[in-house]
């Protein structure tokens, strides 16, 4: 069984590196193209390049946006996800195995330098910070 693990973040380029740089080595995009905003009936641009659509989007502080990324190797971790909030933060995910999801908690946590994080299952975050916080009071094994 799956647990996605989600921690709040500051939205930065930073932080965004980080993410990228300690958990999607092997990591392949789950979408072949982006469209921005995302899901919209007439986006402002389609394209396949994911860097184009992040320098976007941390231009934007009030775009909800999600982007996926999936494991090419086995492991604890199956899938990677970050959630950019329409109020300007950032939410991290990553789809582990139930035994692995307290302990990937904490550790994102750590990394992200968030006291705001939970343990969903098969659900995406809310789009704003303040109905994750919220969430997050709710969910077993949340931490505020």
């Amino acid at each position: 069984m799956l647990s996605d693990v989600y921690v709040l973040a500051e939205r930065s380029e930073h932080v965004l590196a980080e993410f990228r740089r300690k958990h999607l080595s092997g990591f392949r995009e789950a979408a072949e193209e982006y469209e921005f905003p995302q899901y919209a009936a007439e986006p402002d641009f389609v394209t396949e390049d994911l860097r184009r659509v992040i320098d976007v989007l941390l231009q934007h502080s009030d775009e909800h946006y999600a982007i996926y990324w999936n494991n090419s190797v086995d492991g604890d971790v199956r899938s990677a996800m970050v959630f950019f909030t329409n109020d300007g933060r950032l939410i991290f995910g990553l789809s582990v195995l139930a035994p692995a999801a307290q302990r990937t908690l904490a550790e994102l946590l750590a990394e992200a330098g968030s006291q705001v994080g939970g343990v969903l299952f098969e659900t995406p975050p809310p789009a704003s910070a303040e109905e994750f916080i919220a969430a997050c009071r709710t969910t077993e094994g949340g931490s505020l």
